[in-house]
């Protein structure tokens, strides 16, 4: 301040001067001022031309200046600038949590960052435990042990295991029977949780099937074997039923009556009936019999050891015949065997032995033969058919 009082003296004092018309000199400088009489002296500037040649701006922590210097001359100097105050910037405050530290409200220098106000560590609050209480396990859900968490953050503090679910203990029983016009079905359940355990349908039962349609009679009371089917043709166990047969001793239509039981362990309710037939094959037989005549329409030798096979038509109804042969047409000295024939729908096949008394082994006898039908029930027979030739070979010897 004072250098610069002092330039601003010194213009004064040269404006002073300049209108009195007198010369100004300066030495050391010192301004030094002669008014009058002029002397030999070389004139110098009466105050320094000062001009700014560098400077530098204060900030909050550094000082500034300004540099000046004499353009007339080497004279130099400097003006220190004061620092600048800082600018406060807030720092708000970080609030403490269970795990976490927290800070303290606190400032700091907008412009170079220094720590005005410094921030204090405040310490973590811890938890608040909050008791998570057991879930006892039933027989739909698994159950849970105790925990606990913290109210404030909720972390989990002590874990909740998982226990196993529970047998079922209440275990009940669901029966709808099927009738002959609807389906059922048994189911088991839990009465705690409604689970269902089992479950079956049961379809109605439609029909009855004897093992044998005809049943021979006997004199005796006959059972015939049946099998009772649901509606998908699906066997029914016989512990649902029982079985009543009526009419089942003489010959005709016998009746059986399946019953379903009234108990709890039937799945099925009502009756049903079915019809079979009992019949005598020897009055049978003797109804349906009609003797006419066979015709042989084939003889050759049989498939057994010295034996005639023949292959005839069939007297309806009819299952024995007569083979008669001979070594002669007219069947003088004749041999007859009664033979049951084999029926296979379109003709029959009869085959009888041979009594040979020939001691030439392989020998080729030709031999004539006939058939007739016999209807045993009543004895009657049938004419013998048109006789044929037929030649067998006689092996070894029989006598």
């Amino acid at each position: 301040m004072k250098k610069i009082t002092s330039i601003i003296l010194a213009m004064m004092l040269l404006f002073a001067v300049g209108m009195a018309g007198t010369t100004a000199y300066a030495a050391n400088n010192d301004v030094k001022i002669s008014i009058g009489k002029r002397t030999s002296y070389k004139p110098i500037h009466f105050i320094h031309i000062l001009q700014v040649t560098d400077s530098k701006p204060s900030t909050c922590q550094t000082n500034g200046y300004i540099k000046l210097q004499c353009y007339k001359c080497s004279y130099t100097s400097k003006i220190i600038l004061k620092k600048q105050p800082h600018t406060p910037e807030t720092d708000e405050a970080v609030p403490a949590t269970c795990t976490e530290s927290g800070l303290t409200a606190g400032s700091h220098c907008a412009v170079c960052g220094k720590i005005l106000t410094e921030q204090i560590k405040t310490p973590p609050l811890g938890h608040t435990e909050v008791i998570d209480a057991a879930v006892p396990a039933t027989c739909s859900e698994a159950g849970l042990t105790e925990g606990s968490h913290c109210a404030t953050c909720g972390a989990v503090l002590c874990e909740q295991e998982e226990t196993d679910m529970l047998e079922h203990q209440n275990i009940k029983e669901e029966l709808v029977k099927a009738t002959l016009t609807s389906d059922g079905y048994y189911k088991e359940y839990c009465a705690d949780c409604g689970e269902t355990l089992y479950y079956k349908e049961n379809l109605k039962p439609e029909k009855i099937e004897f093992n044998l349609k005809r049943e021979r009679y006997t004199g005796k009371k006959i059972y015939a074997i049946l099998n009772v089917y649901d509606r998908k043709h699906i066997s029914i166990s016989n512990m649902h039923y029982s079985v009543k047969y009526t009419n089942n001793i003489n010959v005709g239509t016998a009746t059986a009556t399946v019953k379903f039981h009234d108990s709890y362990d039937s799945w099925y309710s009502g009756e049903m009936q079915a019809t079979f037939e009992i019949y005598d094959p020897n009055t049978e037989q003797q109804e349906n019999t009609v003797l006419t005549t066979p015709a042989i329409i084939r003889a050759q030798c049989g498939s057994s050891k010295n034996s005639i096979q023949l292959y005839h038509t069939i007297s309806k109804g009819c299952k024995t015949y007569d083979i008669q042969y001979a070594k002669n047409a007219n069947f003088s000295g004749a041999v007859n065997k009664r033979v049951t024939t084999y029926d296979n729908g379109s003709f029959g096949n009869a085959e009888c032995k041979v009594d040979v008394k020939s001691s030439t082994p392989k020998q080729e006898v030709t031999y004539y033969v006939r058939i007739r039908a016999v209807d045993t029930s009543s004895g009657k027979v049938t004419a013998w058919s048109a006789a044929k030739k037929v030649k067998i070979n006689i092996t070894g010897y029989y006598w």
